[in-house]
């Protein structure tokens, strides 16, 4: 995966990708040893040391929610959500304003990102729509929207935190867009990773502006050369944190 000068410190670390999530028919352990390695050639090897990762990464937030009458009937569209482990939409109702993803406002799942809500054109609802993925993640609500008019929520959600959502388009060919919540003003770098743990790509993104910042990556290795079809991790750093997550180049 790597390799780490010896400099005499008490202990070392080392950030690995695992090569999938474990779910419940895979638990997917990954293995794990380290050599040290002598100038005069000998050569010591450390136990092997055994970990899953879990899936704890929320999908990204359905954006550009819409409402519309259509007869006594209200259709609902919004943006789909392009995460490979995606599973479905639940949408949320209230008579009011302020509508919270709580099991009182739930009111419909979907896997289509429309839905009509026959009979509730005279009703006055207002709705938001999140997703799911196949852990049961859940995301930030979309944008609250009714046939009332708007409720001054915007489409984009505030920066509160270090955020990296996933690539898109993904699959892709020759470019993608990687977008990033930054919370505030910070030196931002790009690793990229193939399946086997060997990095690719490290490259300093500059200092970037607090808020939602996109990002191209045009499929290429440090050296400008066009990445394998298959897939790969990215790493993006910021502020002494660190977020992963997958992509899938398809040439």
């Amino acid at each position: 995966m790597s390799n780490v000068g010896a400099t005499y410190l008490p202990s070392y670390s080392y950030t690995s990708p695992t090569r999938q999530d474990s779910t419940a028919g895979d638990a997917a352990v990954n293995h794990f040893k380290v050599l040290a390695h002598e100038p005069g050639g000998r050569i010591w090897e450390s136990a092997t040391s055994s970990a899953s990762s879990v899936d704890n990464i929320a999908p990204s937030a359905p954006l550009l929610l819409a409402i519309q009458a259509s007869g006594q009937n209200v259709v609902l569209t919004w943006k789909p959500v392009d995460d490979l482990d995606f599973a479905t939409y639940s949408l949320y109702r209230k008579g009011s304003n302020g509508v919270q993803p709580v099991p009182v406002n739930f009111l419909t799942d979907r896997t289509l990102p429309t839905y009509t809500d026959v009979g509730a054109a005279p009703g006055g609802y207002y709705y938001i729509v999140t997703a799911k993925d196949t852990h049961g993640n859940q995301s930030a609500p979309s944008n609250e929207v009714s046939l009332l008019g708007s409720t001054g929520v915007d489409d984009t959600p505030a920066v509160t935190a270090f955020t990296v959502r996933p690539n898109f388009p993904n699959p892709f060919s020759a470019r993608t867009d990687l977008n990033l919540g930054l919370p505030a003003a910070s030196e931002v770098s790009l690793e990229v990773f193939d399946i086997a743990g060997r990095r690719v790509l490290s490259r300093s993104l500059g200092q970037l502006k607090k808020g939602w910042q996109r990002i191209a990556f045009d499929a290429t290795d440090a050296g400008g050369n066009p990445l394998a079809s298959g897939v790969y991790f990215y790493r993006v750093n910021s502020g002494g944190k660190s977020i992963t997550n997958k992509m899938v180049i398809a040439r």
